[in-house]
């Protein structure tokens, strides 16, 4: 009888959204200049461009802050990467997400990838654990910066971006209230290994067989399974491969284009891949209100529909940084050139600085300091040492400290340079001596040029990847403007 209860209640057991947060990379470029450098003809808006040292997983791990904000890591016990471009073809990038933003060693990781409905994938499988009872509180953060090949439309219609989700069983601003998934299988759009670019088949195929057939398919079977039509919604939300079939699917489902569809991202951020539906999705729960009925499309070999219904607990989880406040925050590249820079797109002097080639053996050692970016406290006089310090400097004592996470707080420019000399093609690294409340330390700072920091001037930490040495890769902290 206690089996019948326990299944009972797994059952009726209510599983949502309990946070959100995304992120956009500071810098963007106009249709206009890269329409320029190849001499044709480009559409009004713009596109975000991940920095140089960001990628798919240091953009995760931005999101994945976002939304956790103040909440307790602890809770956490399982999180989902979804990319279609991890840095890793063998290595889990969840893994490294999971101990970069201080989550405990007793959590599930998994990584999602190989399809633009990835996200919705990881956010399907995240919902069934927390229904299932095997997990409480899963967080599933898609982020993508696909890359379309040099001239073609793609290249301005891509973007780089990120959004993440707490999905839970208690404190739910947003409930799941069924899903529906439909597989397909078509060569529309692909990228296999060595492949830096995205290849697509003809457009009238991509367009005719695949998206505008298989989306109508599942949005459809979504309403019929559960006895819903398009009126029964407040918004609509989904991934397309343009704006303008955007719209046109959406109409041909009988959504209200003024009242009932979320507008897209395509001018703004760009089109982010297997993280579009979700920034799609933040974005619309940022004015959503309680009562919302939302549905939410996804495409990729196939569609996975959830239907959600926004609850009292959407206005706890409005404090976030989310879609808006990144959207605000940015900074415009003057040039064709300085995208190409930031993509890689030409083969650069290599540096002539001696090469700093820390073993896969340092790495491992040190991955407290440089990616839980924790100091210590001695707890026999207070004071505050980073990286770990097994000694204090102030009282001398040896072994007396406690571990504390600096990467969620706010540090005060002392001092600062730039080390122009020698480094070939690579930006010129941008030191800082920064002050936290009880601690000094040696930082990078990111995003930023010299002329635009002041003595005195706040300062965020920021996840980054760092030049690849010795074929280890090296990611940890650096600081950058607060956004």
């Amino acid at each position: 009888m206690d089996v019948l209860n326990h299944l009972c209640e797994k059952e009726n057991r209510m599983v949502g959204i309990r946070s959100f947060g995304a992120y956009v990379p500071l810098y963007r470029i106009s249709y206009e200049e890269i329409g320029k450098a190849w001499g044709g003809a480009a559409g009004r808006g713009e596109r975000s461009v991940a920095g140089q040292d960001e990628d798919s997983l240091t953009m995760a791990v931005e999101a994945a802050i976002d939304c956790l904000n103040e909440m307790d890591r602890r809770l956490v016990d399982g999180l989902l990467f979804a990319s279609t471009t991890s840095p890793f073809l063998e290595k889990q990038a969840s893994t490294t997400v999971a101990v970069s933003i201080d989550l405990d060693r007793a959590v599930n990781t998994m990584d999602c990838t190989g399809s633009l409905r990835a996200g919705t994938i990881a956010l399907k499988s995240a919902f069934d654990a927390v229904k299932a009872g095997s997990n409480k509180n899963v967080l599933v953060t898609a982020s993508d910066c696909r890359m379309g090949f040099p001239g073609s439309v793609y290249e301005q219609t891509f973007g780089d971006g990120a959004a993440a989700f707490l999905i839970g069983d208690s404190d739910i601003a947003v409930s799941i209230e069924g899903t529906h998934s439909i597989c397909d299988e078509i060569t529309d759009g692909w990228r296999r290994e060595g492949d830096r670019f995205v290849h697509f088949w003809e457009d009238r195929f991509n367009m005719v067989e695949g998206f505008q057939r298989i989306v109508p398919e599942a949005v459809t079977g979504a309403m019929e399974k559960y006895g819903l039509k398009a009126k029964d919604f407040a918004k609509f939300v989904l991934y397309a491969p343009n704006e303008r079939t955007y719209w046109q699917t959406a109409e041909m489902l009988g959504f209200d284009l003024k009242k009932q569809v979320q507008p897209p991202l395509f001018s703004s951020v760009g089109n982010t891949g297997a993280a579009f539906p979700f920034m799609q999705l933040v974005a619309c729960l940022e004015t959503a209100q309680k009562g919302d009925r939302i549905l939410v499309a996804s495409y990729g070999n196939g569609s996975d529909v959830f239907i959600l219904e926004v609850t009292d607990g959407i206005s706890d989880v409005r404090s976030r940084k989310g879609l808006k406040r990144y959207l605000a925050s940015k900074k415009m590249l003057p040039n064709y050139h300085q995208f190409a820079l930031i993509k890689e797109f030409f083969l650069m002097e290599e540096s002539r600085m001696p090469p700093i080639r820390p073993p896969a053996t340092v790495v491992w050692r040190d991955q407290k300091s440089t990616l839980r970016f924790h100091g210590s406290r001695c707890t026999q006089c207070g004071h505050e040492q980073i990286p770990i310090h097994r000694i204090c400097s102030n009282c001398s004592s040896k072994d007396h400290f406690e571990e504390i996470r600096f990467s969620d707080r706010i540090a005060k420019v002392f001092t600062c340079t730039v080390d122009s000399l020698g480094y070939g093609g690579e930006p010129s690294p941008f030191w800082a001596i920064v002050d936290f409340e009880k601690a000094r330390t040696r930082i990078q700072i990111a995003d930023a040029e010299l002329r635009e920091v002041k003595i005195g001037d706040s300062l965020e930490m920021t996840f980054r990847r760092f030049p690849r040495q010795n074929d280890v890769p090296v990611y940890s902290w650096k600081s950058r403007m607060i956004r």
